[in-house]
């Protein structure tokens, strides 16, 4: 088999780490307390994952990693602002990583609060970045709130791609942005290639 690229090893490693969670035989690497003293003096993350706030979805947990190998970036509905979208820039460049993984996740509440927003309306800001999706899905077929999250996470990808900082980087094949979706119950994480976690 050929050598895998740097974003697939990622990949393959982060499938591997979501296969035990789904299975319930989870390492817990990193996580104990001479970790502290590894990672004092510098950080060197295996990826940059954006994602949701949402308590339920903790990408360090359901990818069976631990404290230095994973540069998370979270907001309502992983969103991205000029805020969120430099600290993925400052992730990449300044840590050299090789991926950045857009993982949004069923039942996402800031998307719902789109759909139905509450009295006084949905958050200014977020409609604004989650409205465009709704308006490209609205007559497919399927579950209107996911496909919403799922087109959010492409258009979110696109933005990354063609940011000023990072489009180089992605055209000469030194970064990869990849969507990913993880599910609620299951805890699986779809969209990565290679064999589906929990697979074989």
């Amino acid at each position: 088999m050929d050598q895998l690229k740097a974003w697939e090893q990622v990949c393959l490693e982060l499938r591997e780490g979501n296969a035990r969670f789904v299975a319930g035989t989870m390492l817990h690497p990193h996580q104990a307390p001479p970790r502290r003293q590894e990672i004092a003096a510098g950080q060197s993350p295996r990826a940059v994952v954006v994602t949701c706030a949402d308590s339920r979805l903790s990408p360090e947990i359901i990818f069976d990693a631990g404290l230095g190998d994973l540069f998370v970036v979270r907001t309502a509905g992983a969103v991205i602002g000029d805020v969120s979208r430099e600290s993925v820039e400052l992730a990449v460049t300044s840590l050299r990583l090789p991926l950045a993984l857009i993982l949004g996740h069923e039942g996402c509440a800031a998307v719902r609060t789109v759909l139905d927003p509450p009295p006084g309306g949905a958050p200014e800001h977020l409609a604004a970045h989650l409205w465009p999706a709704v308006e490209a899905v609205r007559d497919w077929p399927g579950d209107l709130w996911e496909n919403v999250t799922k087109v959010h996470l492409q258009r979110t990808v696109a933005a990354l791609e063609t940011s000023t900082r990072l489009a180089p980087l992605v055209r000469d094949g030194r970064v990869k942005i990849i969507p990913a979706y993880y599910r609620l119950a299951s805890g699986r994480v779809e969209g990565l290639p290679g064999p589906a976690a929990g697979a074989g």
